[in-house]
Parts: structure tokens; sequence; C-alpha cells
């Protein structure tokens, strides 16, 4: 407190010399100056923070700007500004700040993730009548940050610089959600779904950017709230089922059926952003069916909404991205979901069909699909267990076909399945298999 009187002389100068060694770092001595400075801004904050207001915005164009990001002393001085001042003071700056960073050149993704990650931190700090005043604003706010992928330079930039914004958005959001009652955070959330669907069908890149944006969002909620969540998940069924669908190539395990309300094919988008969309949803449906754990007469998942996403989900399948790594990460995240989406259903007048499905995507040409399609298969196996064996008959025909793939690992996938189901039933399966 006794630097205090010092303040109005010491902070003006000290952030406006820090702005112009920012201008001028072409020299190692600049550097230096540059470090000095930003540890006499750190000392200043842990000493006054409280008193820094009225800086703020100056402040924060120097955390945020792109070479100062990830220097040690500013992401220091960030926590600070968390831990020292209160947190309503820093939401305005903060959108102030953001309006700068989010129209950067391409260089910007890390500044803005910083950004966000302030915000995240700030809402933590917030008391429950702070919350009550600030918490649509700052939903509005997150809105705008979620439009993030949507940019009209999004095609610039790295998918992971993208998700490293998007993730911190989405975990404000979370932390906003947290901090308010489930009244308030039913008409934010049917916002959030309106806003998301506002921008058109997911074959453009702004409707699926925010289609993205919104099933990262419930993810992340389904996660921290589990099965107070799996409710919201009737406003996410269809736009979740259609997205699927979009753009695939009809195969043996989804006949043609009547077209559905809305078609959204997804020709005009990249592989990377499909794969992203895809992976996203997949992600969000799986926590949907690993939460909905009430009584049967109280299951969220009914016949009809297991009808819903059933063809989609195993679609998914046979319309692997071509790039390895892509169909790699969507393999894994669509094994458990489609197993979670069987003991969901907890029943085996369901399970027959779901199963046919997936034997079905065997008969592709393409190799990796007819793989896909045995992995999941097997992963069925490993969770209903002795429940499995009632749907072995309508199995083994297809095994029958598998044993003369002429791609080994297939063929080798197919051994290994039919060891573990002779040794689940008991019975020496070789011979049902002629």
């Amino acid at each position: 407190t006794a630097c205090l009187p010092l303040l109005p002389s010491l902070a003006p100068p000290l952030l406006q010399a820090s702005l112009h060694l920012l201008k001028h770092q072409d020299s190692s001595a600049s550097a230096e100056l540059l470090s000095s400075a930003l540890l006499a801004l750190a000392a200043l904050t842990s000493a006054l923070g409280p008193f820094l207001t009225p800086h703020l915005p100056t402040l924060l164009q120097i955390l945020t700007h792109p070479s100062i990001v990830p220097h040690p002393t500013a992401a220091s001085i960030r926590s600070l500004l968390i831990a020292r001042l209160p947190s309503r003071v820093l939401f305005d700056p903060i959108r102030s700040a953001w309006h700068t960073v989010s129209t950067l050149s391409s260089t910007s993704p890390a500044a803005a993730a910083a950004l966000l990650e302030l915000l995240g931190g700030a809402l933590g700090g917030l008391s429950k009548a702070e919350t009550q005043t600030q918490h649509k604003a700052v939903f509005e706010f997150l809105l705008e940050a979620l439009d993030f992928r949507g940019q009209e330079d999004e095609e610039e930039r790295e998918e992971v610089e993208v998700q490293r914004v998007e993730g911190e958005a989405v975990k404000a959001m979370v932390a906003l959600t947290l901090k308010i009652s489930e009244n308030s955070f039913r008409p934010l959330f049917m916002r959030l779904t309106s806003w998301a669907l506002a921008r058109g069908p997911a074959s453009s890149r702004p409707g699926a950017a925010r289609l993205q944006a919104l099933f990262s969002v419930s993810n992340a909620l389904a996660e921290k709230l589990r099965g107070v969540f799996v409710p919201y998940f009737q406003h996410l069924l269809q736009p979740a089922a259609e997205t699927l669908v979009a753009g695939s190539s009809p195969d043996e395990s989804t006949p043609s059926k009547k077209k559905q309300k809305k078609e959204l094919p997804a020709s005009t988008l990249s592989p990377v952003s499909m794969w992203a969309l895809r992976t996203s949803i997949v992600q969000a449906l799986h926590k949907c069916f690993l939460y909905d754990t009430g009584a049967t007469s109280d299951k969220f998942l009914d016949l009809a909404r297991f009808d819903l996403l059933r063809v989609p989900l195993v679609r998914q399948l046979a319309d692997l991205p071509a790039s390895a790594d892509m169909a790699t990460e969507l393999e894994t995240e669509l094994t458990p979901c489609l197993v979670q989406l069987a003991i969901a259903a907890d029943s085996d007048a369901l399970w027959r069909p779901l199963n046919r499905s997936i034997l079905l995507v065997s008969r592709s040409p393409s190799m990796r699909a007819r793989l896909a399609s045995l992995v999941v298969t097997q992963a069925l196996v490993t969770a209903l267990k002795e429940e499995y064996l009632i749907l072995l008959p309508e199995t083994l025909p297809f095994l029958a076909e598998l044993m003369e793939d002429p791609a080994e690992e297939v063929e080798a996938k197919c051994q290994e399945l039919l060891q573990e189901l002779a040794e689940l039933s008991g019975e020496d399966l070789k011979d049902m298999l002629s």
C-alpha cells in the first residue's frame, strides 16, 4: 500500500513502455527489456492488483499480444489478475480485448485462447449475486467466442489451433453453467441450440462450425452434469442424426427410407471439418448413452430415439475418413458409443437390428470398414457377455463369410472373435460355420 500513491505516475509509463517494446522486438536488448517490463508488471499486479482496474484494457492488450502469450511471466500475470482482482471488473476489458485478438492474423488463436482461459478463471470467483446479474451477458459473449471456428479465415488456421480456442470457450461455458441454477440454464441452452441451427445446414462451413460448437459444449456439460444433462439431448438427437447421415453413401446396413425433414449434405465441407464435426457428435452421444442410467420406465433412450440414431451411427463404420489418423480417432470414439447404445437399450429386441446393421458393414468393399465392423462386434460381445449369445445364430453366417476374407487382418480378427464366442458359449463353433 505504500506504493499506492505512486501508481498513477508508475503504471501508465510502464504500460506504454511495454507496448513500445512489443513493436520493436528486433534485438536481444529489446527482448531483455520486455522481460524486465513484464516482471515489473507482475510485481505491480501482485501488490496493487485491485487498483489496476483503469489500466486493464492496456494490460490485456500487452498480455494477449501473440508474441507475449507463451511467455511464463505473462501467464503468471494472467493468473494474478484472477487471484487479485474482483471477477466482475474483468469481464468488460476481456470483451473489448476479444474483438482485437479474434480478428488478428492466423497467429492469434493462442491469444484468443489465453483470453478465454482468463474469462473461465474469472467466472469461478463470481458471487451468487454477481452471477445473477452477469450470466446473460457472459453467455452472449461466449456464443461470439464459439463462432471463432466459423470465421472467414478459419480455413487458414490449423485445426489444433481452432480446437484450443474452442476448448477454452467450452470450459468457460461449463464454468458459467456450474454457477447458475437449472431454471437459469434452461433458456440459455435453448438459446445455444437455436444459435447453432440458425446458420444453415452442416453442408455450409458456418453451419458446421456452430453445430460442432453445440456438440462440444454438450459433450462437456454431459461429462460434468451426467444424468442431470441427459434430458437436454432431446433437443440434439435430430440434428445429430441428420448431420451424421449427411453426405454419406448409402450401404447395405442402411436401407433406403423416406427422407428426413431436413437433408444436410456434407459434400461441400473439407474432410477435416466433417471429421471433426462427426467426432464431436459421436462423443456427445456416447455421454448421453453412458449417463442414461434411470430405471427402465424412466430411460431417456426409448424405441423411437434408438431407431433415430442406430442407422446414422452404424453408417459411420462404412464411411470412415480416408485419412488413417482421422479414421482411427473416429473409430476410437465410435466403438464405445455403439456399445453404450446397446447397453442403454437393454433389450434383445433392440440389440437384434443393431447387431445386424453392424454385421452388414462387414460386406463393405472397404477393408477398413469390414475390420471396423468386427472390432465393434467384438466389443459388443465383451460388454454383453452371455447375453450376446441370443444373437449368435444371426452372427455366425457373417463370420463364415469373413473367414475367407482376402485381407489377412480381417481374417485374423474374425478368428479372434470366433475364439471369444466359443469360450463364451462353451461350444465348438466351427461345425456351425459350414
